[in-house]
């Protein structure tokens, strides 16, 4: 793994496990203050620093003219976000109430609190919700020495160049610099995805973290480096820390994973897998999940959810389906992705269906299933016809429809980064054998 990449995955994992942090200080009655949150992390990255590889950064060749406009049109996009971002305080209802006003109350009181009394409870706002984006919003302001609004959101930017750099290497294994390039800029001018890299809702960035679970799972599928394996499980179980949707896309990883293993594979090797595979989800969203049965919370947009609920008020409205092909094909401001997607699907059949991008396929897939359910069958059908859900909910999955349609690119076999796959090979051919 690339430097960079490093650091963007870096970015995700740290600040998924420093809001943790500060949500198990709050069930111990620690008070937040900066250096009780950063120690332990100056700590971690005085270990690591000094073992990063820097000559990494070099290129292997220099940028020709094509590649050159495309990275700098890809930074203008990236300054962009940043600027537009960075220019405006919080707006969106849903942001301020639901993780704006939270991250205050957590700041002014120095913790979560915890008692069902308390007028602001969990901060106030749709309680049930993961505290990820509040928590991470009151340690921008921890740092601050106060808060601002507008400063505060440059972690959504940063999440932004975090995907964009992740999405590059991801078709960096594979294909050559220029269609990398190429295809990143593409997920850097889808609308959308731009604007809400802008403003503060936990969509976008739920989005990241299934990205980035996808593509290191799909990298564990290909070489069998458990390294990929335990860093997919990991980024995963922090997505549901950010939404409750990334519960679902969890649980999709888990089956990619349990259909990736052929039935030859040893019994012991698919106990180790699925242990690596399950273990980060316990640590990390198990103490979430076991406060939420405490405190009586329930999952998603109702106060009152409930399983039982949900299968006795169980709807039936199939005329969700066109509202929601109009949202992907028509309205939904993705360009002509979902269809390129499925012009991808149908000309590449053989080519995705014999090869390990299938994964990224059916994690796709069964994300939109998903979606359709609920739409179909829950109270969710309501917000299709408002406007309100369809685009935030794709905003999730949207980063590897394109990523499918970059890896199917045609190859430029004069570049297509072997100096980068060489210690990959060598790894896939170890633990391929120790996986037989």
């Amino acid at each position: 793994m690339k430097l960079l990449e490093k650091i963007a995955v870096g970015y995700l994992v740290g600040t998924g496990l420093m809001t943790l942090q500060m949500f198990c200080y709050s069930l111990l009655g620690i008070k937040f203050n900066l250096w009780g949150i950063l120690l332990p992390w100056v700590a971690v990255l005085g270990l690591m620093i000094p073992r990063l590889d820097y000559n990494n950064l070099r290129l292997k060749s220099r940028l020709n003219f094509w590649e050159w406009l495309l990275t700098g049109a890809i930074g203008l996009k990236v300054l962009y976000v940043f600027y537009e971002a960075l220019v405006k305080p919080v707006v969106g209802w849903d942001a301020l109430w639901n993780f704006s006003l939270r991250a205050k109350i957590f700041y002014f009181l120095g913790r979560i609190p915890l008692d069902r009394a308390h007028p602001y409870f969990l901060g106030g706002g749709m309680k049930q919700y993961p505290l990820h984006l509040p928590l991470l919003e009151t340690f921008t302001y921890i740092l601050q020495g106060g808060w601002n609004d507008a400063l505060m959101k440059i972690i959504f930017p940063l999440y932004f160049l975090s995907m964009l750099v992740i999405f590059y290497y991801a078709l960096r294994r594979e294909q050559s610099r220029l269609v990398s390039l190429f295809f990143t800029f593409l997920l850097s001018t889808l609308p959308l995805l731009v604007y809400h890299a802008t403003i503060e809702y936990a969509d976008f960035v739920v989005g990241v973290y299934f990205l980035a679970a996808v593509v290191y799972l799909y990298q564990f599928i290909r070489t069998k480096d458990t390294k990929m394996l335990i860093l997919s499980a990991v980024l995963a179980a922090l997505g549901a820390w950010v939404k409750d949707e990334g519960m679902i896309f969890y649980f999709i990883g888990f089956l990619l994973l349990v259909s990736s293993l052929k039935p030859a594979t040893k019994v012991a090797v698919k106990i180790r897998y699925g242990f690596y595979y399950l273990v980060p989800f316990i640590l990390l969203v198990g103490p979430w999940i076991i406060f939420k049965q405490v405190f009586g919370l329930s999952v998603g947009n109702e106060p009152t959810f409930s399983l039982a609920g949900m299968i006795s008020g169980f709807t039936f409205h199939p005329e969700t389906i066109p509202k929601v092909l109009e949202k992907m094909f028509l309205s939904g401001n993705w360009h002509l992705l979902f269809g390129l997607w499925v012009l991808v699907i149908i000309f590449y059949f053989k080519k995705i269906f014999t090869t390990e991008k299938k994964y990224i396929l059916w994690s796709t897939v069964l994300a939109i299933l998903f979606f359709t359910f609920l739409y179909v069958f829950t109270y969710n059908w309501t917000m299709v016809f408002s406007g309100i859900i369809v685009n935030r909910n794709f905003l999730t999955l949207v980063p590897l429809v394109l990523l499918l349609c970059g890896l199917i690119f045609k190859e430029d076999k004069t570049d297509v980064g072997n100096a980068d796959r060489a210690p990959e090979r060598a790894r896939s051919a170890k633990s391929k054998k120790a996986h037989k």
